[in-house]
């Protein structure tokens, strides 16, 4: 059988079982466009299905089965037009979005990731316009112009400089330079963002974003013995704070506190409290906070 015939075949297979199983305009997985190439149609498919959509459970052939009333779409995809980078291939690597399947509960830095993400995001999150600050990304919601987005970028370049450049195609020339991150028009540039959204559905960079943000955890977590902090919820305030406002918003709210660098605090939960108002929603955040630490367990 021939390549085109080959495919040709797949295509069939898949359209008469996405018809069986109630799938609404399976064609529509299947279109012509910038980039389109045969082969694996059968896999390519099923990968877009896995992304955009909730299976119900695995089939005995190790697919997945689908009907009409679990169809519900995801993050990655909010219409049957949603376009992927040139190589379709990279479908396989796309996931759900589930952060608790990449954390460990058990691990003080992992519980901090995962209160900061309740509040700003999940792994797929984007904010198109943070106040006026370019696009916010992921689970600490790492923004454009003034925040830690262009860290996160190189991450994703160093883990994998291949597939880093066949997401990001003809932009990823220009996304180590940090001085082009900050000022490009992200969120008015339609194929870019297209392709910040493969990224963020990438399992390979979906752990680059966890390991990125563990590794904030533990810069923060010493500012805030810096600072005089050694219980769990006072360490877990001053990440929190610093993901929110910056380093220098944090301390600036530290200074305004009476705390300073190398001070002893004498009551830490009575210091905590006085922070509560530097953050918009300050009251609610530390509500949120005080579910997963305590004042009275030492940070270790």
């Amino acid at each position: 059988m021939s390549g085109v015939d080959g495919d040709a075949y797949r295509m069939d297979a898949f359209m008469r079982t996405a018809q069986q199983a109630g799938v609404p305009h399976p064609e529509s997985f299947f279109m012509p466009g910038p980039g389109y190439h045969g082969g694996g149609m059968n896999v390519q498919a099923d990968a877009f299905m896995r992304a955009s959509y909730s299976p119900t459970e695995p089939s005995i052939t190790g697919g997945m089965q689908y009907s009409s009333d679990a169809w519900q779409p995801t993050d990655n995809a909010r219409d049957h037009n949603q376009r992927f980078p040139e190589d379709l291939s990279l479908r396989r690597d796309v996931a759900s979005g589930k952060l608790g399947k990449l954390l460990n509960m058990n691990d003080f830095a992992d519980r901090v990731i995962a209160n900061i993400s309740a509040h700003e995001g999940g792994l797929t999150a984007i904010n198109w316009d943070d106040n006026g600050y370019g696009i916010s990304v992921g689970i600490r919601q790492s923004n454009q112009k003034a925040g830690a987005l262009p860290g996160l970028i190189r991450d994703w370049h160093e883990s994998n400089p291949q597939k880093f450049n066949q997401i990001f195609g003809e932009y990823s020339r220009n996304m180590l330079d940090e001085e082009w991150v900050r000022s490009y028009d992200m969120a008015g540039d339609a194929s870019f963002m297209e392709r910040m959204k493969f990224a963020l559905a990438d399992t390979e960079f979906q752990r680059v974003q966890v390991d990125n943000a563990r590794r904030f955890v533990k810069r923060t977590a010493e500012l805030a013995q810096s600072y005089g902090f050694r219980s769990e919820l006072g360490v877990a305030m001053i990440c929190d704070m610093v993901n929110g406002m910056g380093q220098a918003g944090a301390e600036r709210a530290l200074r305004k506190a009476g705390l300073e660098k190398g001070s002893f605090i004498p009551d830490e939960r009575e210091a905590i409290e006085s922070l509560v108002g530097a953050r918009r929603n300050g009251p609610r955040l530390y509500a949120m906070l005080q579910q997963r630490f305590s004042a009275d367990k030492a940070y270790a």
